[in-house]
C-alpha cells in the first residue's frame, strides 16, 4: 500500500468524527486543582472511617466484646440456701423448702410481633395467665430489657411438669427450683413473726439501690426482723451457670459453672418453749382485762440476754413467703390494732420504775442525797395538778435510797 493512513472513527453523539493527531475528549477537561479537591475529600473519608474503626475497636472494643459475649452467652443464676435461724436449744425457726419458678429475659424473646404473641401466649396458657399479663415485656420495650425477671412463682408440680415438656420451644423461659423460705412454728406461735421478719421480692427501688452489691432484679431480701437485719449472713452467694446459645437463645453447649455459697445459720438467745408460754400467759392477761394489744419481754439478768419476747396481735409469717395476696396484705395493714407493728421493742412507753435506780444513782453522785437521806412517805406526792401516788395505802412511812429502790416508792 502507499502512503497508507490510518483513520481512527469513533461513533460520538450522531457524528462520526475522524482523528489523527488530535485528543478526543467525550466531556469537559478537568484540571489539578479538580483532582485535589476530589483527593482531600476521598482522603478525609477514608481517614474517619478508619478513625471510626479504630475507636470501636480499640477504646472501645471492650464494651462492644462484652455485648457479643452477652449475646453469645446466658447466665442461669444458681441460688444458695439461706442460712436457717435456730432458737437456743436448736429448734429450726426459719428454714427452706424447694419451689417452682418460671423466669423470663425479654431479650431473648422473639422479637416478630406475631411469633411473640405465639410463644407468650402459650406460657401464660400453662402458667393459668393472660397474655396481657406479659404485655410489659414486648419486644425492645420491656424493663430490664437484658435480666432476667420473674413471670410466675410457686408453680405446683402439675403446672412445672407441663410447662417442662413444653420448654424446648419456649424462647426466653426457663423453668427453675428455688429454696423458699418456711417458718415452722410461727403459725402456732405467731409472735415469732415480729422477731424473725420475713423475705419478700425486691421492689424496683431496692432493686436500683441494692444492683452495686450484687442483687438481681428475681432476687429476694429480707424485710424486717432478723431477716432483714442479718441480711448480709443468711443471704449468702449466688452462683451462675454459663451456657452458650444461638441466635435464638437455645442452648448449644455449657461454658462454665460458678458454684452457689450458701447462707450461714444464726442461732438466737431466744428460747421456743419460753416463748410460746409468754404468748399464752399474755393473751389469757389481754382477753382478761378485755383488751387486744400488749408486749411482754422476759430477759436473762446475769447477761441481758432476750429469751421471750411477744407483741400481741401478731400474724403468720409464712404468708410472705413467695406471692403474698394483695387482699391479705391490706387487710393486715387496715387493722386497727396494727399487727405487724412490733411494739415489744418498737413501741414507745413511760419508762418505769426501771428509771429510778438511774435517778438515785445521779443524786448521790451529785451529792443531792447521801445514803442516810430519808424522806417520809404518806402514800403519794402533789406537785402542781398531778399527784403520784405510792402503791402503799398510807405510805412506806420514813425510807431512805436502798429502801426507796427495794420498795419502789415514788415519793423518795
Amino acid at each position: 500500500m502507499k502512503d497508507p493512513e490510518i483513520h481512527h472513527e469513533v461513533l460520538f453523539e450522531d457524528e462520526i468524527n475522524t482523528l489523527k493527531h488530535e485528543s478526543l475528549f467525550v466531556d469537559q477537561a478537568y484540571g489539578k486543582r479538580h483532582f485535589l479537591f476530589a483527593l482531600i475529600i476521598l482522603l478525609l473519608a477514608w481517614g474517619i472511617l478508619m478513625g471510626r474503626a479504630v475507636w470501636m475497636q480499640v477504646w472501645q472494643g471492650g464494651w462492644y466484646q462484652g455485648l457479643a459475649e452477652a449475646n453469645r452467652l446466658r447466665s442461669v443464676p444458681i441460688w444458695p440456701r439461706r442460712g436457717r435461724i435456730l432458737d437456743r436449744q436448736n429448734h429450726v425457726l426459719a428454714d427452706n423448702v424447694a419451689r417452682f419458678q418460671v423466669t423470663l429475659t425479654p431479650h431473648d424473646l422473639p422479637h416478630d410481633e406475631d411469633a411473640w404473641s405465639i410463644e407468650v401466649g402459650e406460657a401464660a396458657r400453662l402458667l393459668g395467665r393472660t397474655i396481657q399479663d406479659f404485655s410489659a415485656y414486648r419486644p425492645r420495650t420491656a424493663p430490664f430489657y437484658d435480666e432476667t425477671i420473674l413471670a410466675a412463682d410457686s408453680l405446683t408440680y402439675k403446672q412445672a411438669v407441663a410447662f417442662a415438656v413444653a420448654l424446648p420451644h419456649l424462647q426466653g423461659f426457663e423453668l427453675a427450683i428455688r429454696p423458699r423460705r418456711r417458718y415452722p412454728f410461727s403459725f402456732e406461735i405467731q409472735s415469732l413473726s415480729h422477731v424473725l421478719g420475713y423475705v419478700g421480692k425486691l421492689s424496683p427501688e431496692e432493686y436500683i439501690q441494692d444492683k452495686s452489691s450484687g442483687y438481681r432484679h428475681v432476687d429476694e431480701k429480707g424485710k424486717a426482723g432478723v431477716e432483714r437485719s442479718l441480711e448480709q449472713g443468711l443471704r449468702g452467694t449466688v452462683g451462675e451457670h454459663v451456657s452458650e446459645v444461638d441466635a435464638r437463645g437455645r442452648v448449644k453447649a455449657l461454658v462454665g459453672d460458678k458454684p452457689a455459697s450458701d447462707g450461714q445459720d444464726i442461732q438466737l438467745s431466744l428460747d421456743l418453749d419460753l416463748q410460746r408460754s409468754t404468748e399464752q400467759a399474755l393473751s389469757d392477761e389481754l382477753r382478761a382485762a378485755h383488751i387486744d394489744r400488749g408486749a411482754a419481754i422476759a430477759m436473762d439478768p446475769r447477761d441481758g440476754s432476750i429469751l421471750a419476747l411477744v407483741s400481741l396481735p401478731a400474724y403468720d409469717n409464712n404468708i410472705f413467703s413467695g406471692s403474698v395476696s394483695s387482699t391479705v396484705y391490706q387487710a393486715l395493714l387496715d387493722n386497727p390494732n396494727q399487727p405487724l407493728f412490733p411494739r415489744a421493742w418498737a413501741g414507745t412507753y413511760p419508762s418505769g420504775s426501771t428509771v429510778k435506780i438511774v435517778i438515785s444513782v445521779a443524786a448521790l453522785a451529785e451529792k443531792v442525797i447521801t445514803p442516810y437521806t430519808t424522806v417520809l412517805s404518806v402514800g403519794g406526792l402533789k406537785i402542781g395538778p398531778w399527784f403520784f401516788p405510792d402503791w402503799k395505802a398510807g405510805g412506806h412511812g420514813v425510807i431512805d435510797v436502798r429502801r426507796a429502790i427495794a420498795w419502789s416508792v415514788n415519793t423518795f
